[in-house]
């Protein structure tokens, strides 16, 4: 069920703590590869969502993922 839990808190990816988004970023690249089916949508939206962040480390890491 993890796809399904990860999904509301991607929605939420800008409301949350640096800190907390970069562990967003990473669970759903780590999910992607268990379960890449269920995860692409919520990756792509993590990744979006990274991608346009102001912090420079979400935003870097995001960059690295995406690549």
């Amino acid at each position: 069920d993890a796809p399904y839990v990860l999904e509301p808190l991607a929605e939420g990816f800008a409301g949350e703590d640096p800190s907390v988004r970069l562990a967003l970023l990473t669970a759903g690249v780590q999910l992607f590869f268990k379960r890449p089916p269920e995860c692409q949508k919520v990756l792509g939206q993590l990744l979006a969502a990274g991608i346009a962040d102001t912090h420079s480390d979400v935003h870097d890491r995001a960059l690295l993922y995406y690549r």
